[in-house]
């Protein structure tokens, strides 16, 4: 019986049906209380799945399934037929497992039909070198080697980016660009400078100036920051790299092409990335594409964009979980995994020692730092949030993620009272991402601080069209996506002080 019952929840819609539904199924009417013994399968079932026995969930009114994924296909074998052990049950349940078994003859058909996928092209790869016979003292060597491993530890992390450093290999591989860091001196100084190379011709180069003393050891972060911001322009020339030799119609997407439509947070674009990412199942790099379909499908569910939120949260944590089983050092499953507890299931502990292992395999992940970032918001501390979301913005200014890492900027500068800058950046994304709901919420309180009131009040009507519960009493319950109390209090005081609530 527990057999039949999991059979039932696994082929339903969002894994889910109602007590009276199971009840009809399993049990005919020669049953006395068929409620009591739904409840004894239940518990018999749980005991039985061991470990796994928390995925069957129970309410009131339905059970359900979490954290599963129903691979019963019509893959297991060109006779396999579904359940095909099941044995005699009531009237009701002969009837449904007929249609399931014609539903899963029809899925075998479509797939033999199906054309295979095709492969994805490989990351784009980049070299590192530092040109030797331009070096002139041992202290310039020092300084290129160091700027040329903080950029080579930064792209390190990178599902986009295959890094190879061209130091160590004595046949060189064909790279879609090459990153040469100089070190001169100019007077008193050291004047380190990267240039971008695309087959001779120079896509993009900056330069700065450190003293050349005792003290240089005093400018490490001037030089930590020169790093960071060009890997963050290394990001930025992807489509164009990947774009140069083929025709856009016929281009396969890469993932930073579907990671950067995923970010637009336009329902279509949403939507599309969801299902390209649901393609990529056979990509060399498997725990950060499933960790990628986990984190579309918490945005699917985060944009109200599926009717069942509660399965898209279930096959979030399924997949989320599947990549940490593939890679559990997978910087980006850790930090998805770190988002999702934090987020999803407000578990802020769990989530800070996920988010700590993501960080201490990949600090200059701008992803991790800014799950990073907004996880400090979640635990109410604005200026631990602060740093880490200035380097994320530094590494990825210019990367798929560069809106989303530009959001949780516009919540910290709303948050610490610089509303000027949260409105400006705000609008910008508002512009592109014209549904971003954590931005409109918090820069309609930046508006409304300033006195800037026609432009809030215009803005509350777009949250209220997709939140009905913007500005009403259901924003001060915990359940309400806000990122922390720090939002939800100084949120709910602007709205209030200024006649936008209600």
């Amino acid at each position: 019986m527990s057999r039949r019952l999991l059979a039932i929840l696994c082929r339903s819609e969002g894994m889910r049906r109602s007590r009276a539904v199971l009840q009809m199924l399993l049990w005919d009417s020669t049953t006395a209380d068929p409620a009591a013994s739904l409840r004894q399968l239940l518990l018999q079932t749980r005991k039985r799945l061991g470990d796994f026995g928390s995925c069957l969930q129970t309410g009131a009114d339905s059970v359900w399934l979490e954290g599963v994924t129903d691979e019963t296909d019509g893959a297991n074998g060109p006779e396999a037929e579904f359940f095909e052990d099941a044995g005699f049950g009531t009237e009701e349940f002969e009837d449904w497992l007929r249609l399931e078994r014609q539903a899963f003859q029809t899925q075998r058909a479509e797939r033999k039909s199906r054309k295979p996928p095709a492969l994805r092209d490989p990351r784009l790869v980049v070299g590192l070198t530092t040109p030797g016979e331009v070096l002139l003292d041992g202290r310039q060597t020092v300084v290129a080697e160091w700027v040329t491993n903080l950029v080579r530890d930064a792209l390190g992390w990178s599902d986009f980016i295959c890094c190879t450093d061209l130091r160590l290999r004595a046949e060189p591989p064909e790279c879609d660009l090459l990153v040469c860091v100089h070190v001169l001196p100019v007077g008193g100084s050291l004047e380190i400078s990267v240039a971008l190379d695309d087959a001779g011709r120079c896509l993009w180069s900056r330069s700065v100036q450190v003293p050349n003393d005792k003290d240089l050891a005093d400018h490490r972060d001037a030089i930590l920051e020169f790093a960071q911001i060009t890997v963050g322009r290394i990001e930025g020339l992807l489509p164009v790299l990947a774009g140069r030799n083929e025709a856009p119609a016929k281009q396969e997407p890469k993932l930073f092409h579907v990671v950067d439509r995923l970010f637009t947070m336009r329902p279509a674009d949403v939507r599309w990335a969801a299902e390209t990412l649901d393609g990529f199942s056979d990509h060399e790099n498997l725990a950060s594409i499933l960790a990628w379909q986990g984190f579309s499908k918490m945005l699917m569910n985060g944009e109200r964009l599926v009717a069942d939120r509660a399965a898209a949260r279930s096959e979030a944590m399924h997949l989320i979980r599947n990549a940490l089983n593939v890679d559990p050092m997978n910087t980006t499953a850790l930090t998805v995994a770190s988002h999702y507890q934090a987020f999803i299931k407000r578990d802020l502990a769990y989530a800070r020692d996920l988010s700590d292992e993501a960080l201490a395999i990949a600090p200059f992940s701008p992803f991790a730092r800014d799950v990073r970032a907004t996880l400090e918001l979640y635990d109410n501390n604005l200026e631990a949030a602060v740093p880490h979301a200035r380097i994320a913005m530094r590494l990825g200014r210019s990367g798929p993620l560069r809106h989303y890492l530009a959001a949780t900027g516009v919540m910290i500068d709303t948050l610490s009272g610089a509303h000027g800058r949260a409105i400006s950046v705000g609008r910008r994304l508002l512009c592109e991402r014209p549904r971003f709901l954590p931005v409109m919420r918090h820069m309609v309180a930046s508006l409304a601080a300033s006195g800037e009131m026609d432009e809030a009040q215009t803005l509350a009507r777009s949250i209220k069209r997709i939140d009905p519960e913007f500005g009403t009493e259901a924003m001060t319950a915990e359940r309400y996506p806000l990122p922390s109390e720090l939002s939800r209090t100084f949120i709910s005081t602007t709205l209030r002080r200024h006649d936008l609530w209600g």
